[in-house]
């Protein structure tokens, strides 16, 4: 049966053996990559929706601050005033 084998037919038949088992190695390491990802995504967005959650209760729970009011005795000056002032 060996007559019947051409020359470098077993050295391609193992050269297609090896990338095949290369291929397989890849994507099961691509596969674990892509799981790790996904999970570390889905923590942190949980940490994140958490962090949310507890800021959108704190700040329903705050007193509310009433907004300051401008001073009553402030006076405004006349445009033409300040510019005369500042020409000396």
């Amino acid at each position: 049966m060996a007559s019947n084998v051409k020359p470098g037919s077993e050295a391609r038949v193992t050269r297609a053996l090896q990338r095949s088992q290369d291929a397989a190695s890849a994507n099961r390491e691509l596969a674990a990559e892509n799981q790790r990802i996904a999970d570390n995504t889905a923590r942190l967005r949980g940490l994140r929706l958490a962090k949310e959650a507890a800021d959108a209760k704190a700040l329903a729970e705050a007193p509310k601050k009433k907004a300051k009011k401008p001073a009553r005795n402030a006076k405004s000056i006349p445009v033409d005033k300040l510019n005369a002032s500042n020409d000396d």
